[in-house]
């Protein structure tokens, strides 16, 4: 049985062995800066992470993302504007942010929405662009329990996930 770090893609719910004992480390690019993204590179490349890197836009460091065998870029749409009911707020057609996303990364496998948005409708879209794994659930640690990965009525690839930055600090959690 492998063990280690992997990639999203690289999990098969039938085969325990892809994803079992095993950690996915996972990036949301949230538009920071690039030299905060290249501190995050340097510091998954020291620790020989396989990790996975979800981009919200362009920067010329996708190309060494790209590049590292150890990592995969994924996307990371924000469908958020549709739903904020602000004045002002220009919603896009869910196939349109996706769509723009997948011309910049055109060799991604794997999505996680910004806010973890999800719904049957849209989990159809992402795979008929293409995708194949999806991290959309989060599970908190404190549930108790096993996370695993499952398959979609569609065969995209369902991975929880137990830990976000965000909500660890609203839940108070501490290492």
């Amino acid at each position: 049985m492998k063990t280690g770090t992997g990639k999203l893609s690289s999990i098969v719910p039938e085969d325990a062995s892809t994803w079992e004992k095993r950690l996915f480390v996972t990036f949301d690019l949230d538009w920071c800066c690039d030299e905060v993204l290249a501190e995050a590179i340097a510091l998954a490349e020291s620790a020989g992470l396989e990790s996975t890197w979800f981009v919200t836009h362009s920067t010329p460091l996708l190309e060494r993302l790209a590049n590292d065998s150890r990592g995969e870029l994924g996307i990371h749409p924000n469908f958020n504007p549709s739903l904020s009911g602000r004045p002002g707020a220009s919603p896009q057609d869910p196939r349109d942010a996706i769509g723009e996303l997948m011309r910049q990364v055109p060799q991604a496998r794997a999505v996680r929405c910004h806010s973890l948005m999800q719904s049957t409708p849209l989990l159809d879209l992402l795979r008929e662009a293409g995708l194949t794994h999806e991290s959309n659930t989060y599970v908190p640690l404190g549930a108790g329990m096993r996370l695993n990965p499952w398959r979609h009525h569609n065969g995209l690839v369902r991975v929880p996930l137990l830990w976000e930055d965000d909500l660890w600090l609203l839940e108070g959690r501490r290492a």
